[in-house]
């Protein structure tokens, strides 16, 4: 027996266990077209997000870039798409072993169905339906996207690693833009942490031998 809780924007289903949760989410997605993916359901100041990890090739398959023109940027999700910078991405991710992508923002524009399991707490596991891709979009990540779309072209077996993903649930344009924006504000390293911190760089290896 499941309890719904139930609020103007979203309804959240809750389950004794697991197995249930994964039935009743399975049988969901059946019904919308969607697929059922296992999570960890928080909340920010009143708003769901679920974080997970999907593998690239599904990431790729699911998730939508919204890329602006210079001309309307008030009408899309992203800013413009740099060529440049996705290059540099692709460059790091073919010629690098041990690559590091870090996690992806996406929103979805319409509630989730999420269904919840196990004790209560700030984070809770959780089951939930990925809607359609038409309804899944980036916020904050469209150039590691499409980095990984064009390396695959040389490495293949990148499709058989994961990125983590979290989802946003965000109807309104403006407040996915300030998302966007709030998630860029990232305070810059000291040139010489850079020094410190990359070695993969013969320049900064040299420099860390004589420090």
């Amino acid at each position: 027996m499941n309890i719904e809780n139930k609020s103007e924007e979203s309804k959240t289903k809750e389950y004794g266990t697991m197995a249930e949760a994964f039935v009743a989410a399975a049988e969901a997605s059946i019904a919308n077209f969607g697929r059922p993916v296992s999570g960890i359901l928080y909340t920010q100041a009143g708003r769901r997000f679920v974080s997970t990890s999907l593998p690239v090739k599904m990431l790729l398959a699911l998730a939508r870039r919204d890329s602006t023109n210079k001309d309307d940027p008030s009408m899309h999700r992203n800013r413009p798409l740099n060529t440049g910078h996705v290059r540099d991405i692709v460059e790091y991710i073919q010629g690098e072993p041990r690559y590091l992508v870090p996690p992806i923002m996406l929103n979805a524009a319409k509630p989730l169905d999420i269904y919840i399991y196990g004790k209560s707490g700030a984070t809770r596991p959780c089951v939930f339906v990925l809607p359609p891709d038409e309804y899944l979009y980036v916020t904050d990540g469209q150039h590691r996207l499409e980095a990984l779309r064009q390396a695959m072209i040389v490495k293949p077996e990148i499709e058989q690693d994961a990125v983590g993903v979290t989802v946003i649930e965000e109807h309104d344009i403006e407040k996915v833009h300030q998302d966007f924006y709030d998630a860029a504000q990232v305070m810059p390293l000291a040139k010489a942490l850079l020094v410190e911190y990359d070695g993969r760089a013969p320049l900064n290896w040299a420099t860390q031998e004589v420090t």
